[in-house]
């Protein structure tokens, strides 16, 4: 289990870089921000954080490309129950930076990245599949957390329900 995000300490420049390269650099910027936020919000399984590259990568065992849009790409790495964030840039410049960095080690990552912790994985919503809340915990907040897809869809079908029922009733 990920228990921190390592970012790398020129990943910041490397965003500022993009933002100034143009539009759709700046985009692949924003989607590799969202990226490092989810992450750090223990959002850690890959179909939820963004598109993978097809055929992830093999020079780097444990690194893992995210495809950012209009060739760009994210590079990360996972090792030790930590991921990295190492590398932001274009299709090309990923692939220079796997090739002048194929013998980093996990430490050498790790002296240079700040370092930040995942938030625990909570129960992203409070809603069961019958609609009703969950129990409440005294250590939750009383905020509602966003129901997933599957509840919404109990939802708004029990509310499209009650409305034909209403209408043919009328």
């Amino acid at each position: 289990m990920i228990q921190y995000v390592h970012i790398d300490s020129r990943f910041g420049k490397q965003l500022k870089a993009l933002r100034q390269a143009g539009k759709k650099a700046a985009q692949a910027a924003d989607k590799a921000e969202d990226i490092v936020a989810r992450l750090k919000n223990g959002v850690l399984r890959p179909e939820q954080l963004g598109t993978t590259t097809r055929h992830g990568e093999l020079r780097i065992n444990g690194c893992m490309k995210y495809d950012l849009g209009s060739g760009y790409r994210l590079v990360t790495l996972k090792g030790e129950g930590d991921l990295f964030v190492l590398f932001a840039g274009t299709h090309d410049d990923c692939h220079r930076w796997i090739e002048n960095n194929r013998e980093l080690s996990i430490d050498d990552v790790r002296r240079r990245s700040r370092c930040v912790p995942v938030e625990p994985a909570k129960s992203r919503s409070r809603w069961r599949t019958t609609g009703k809340r969950r129990p409440h915990r005294d250590d939750a907040d009383d905020s509602l957390e966003q129901p997933d897809d599957s509840q919404m869809r109990i939802l708004f079908s029990g509310l499209i329900q009650s409305v034909q029922d209403h209408v043919s009733s009328s």
